[in-house]
């Protein structure tokens, strides 16, 4: 993880609980030989289905990756890292 997310050993890794609630609905990525080429123009006027982002290359099936998506509505802006706004989700707890 260091080598290819941390910028070899500059930067940080994070470890997440993933039992936590908030990793519930977290989807695996599929790893395949044959990625497929998508148009995006067929998704100008609408919604990205999920499904449309959740493959990566064989090469990083080491990696186990899971993802979670959240809805930007759902979200609030809390900064800028360069020329792209930072969203966050508030953690409301269960009652």
């Amino acid at each position: 993880m260091w080598a290819h997310y941390a910028d070899a050993f500059t930067g940080a890794v994070i470890e997440f609980d993933g039992n936590h609630e908030f990793f519930e609905w977290a989807f695996e990525i599929e790893y395949s030989r044959h990625r497929p080429i998508r148009d995006v123009t067929l998704y100008l006027n609408e919604r990205i289905p999920i499904v449309e982002v959740c493959d990566k290359s064989i090469e990083w099936r080491f990696e186990e990756e899971v993802r979670v998506a959240r809805n930007l509505l759902d979200c609030q802006q809390e900064g800028m890292s360069g020329d792209y706004p930072i969203y966050v989700m508030q953690h409301v707890p269960r009652e």
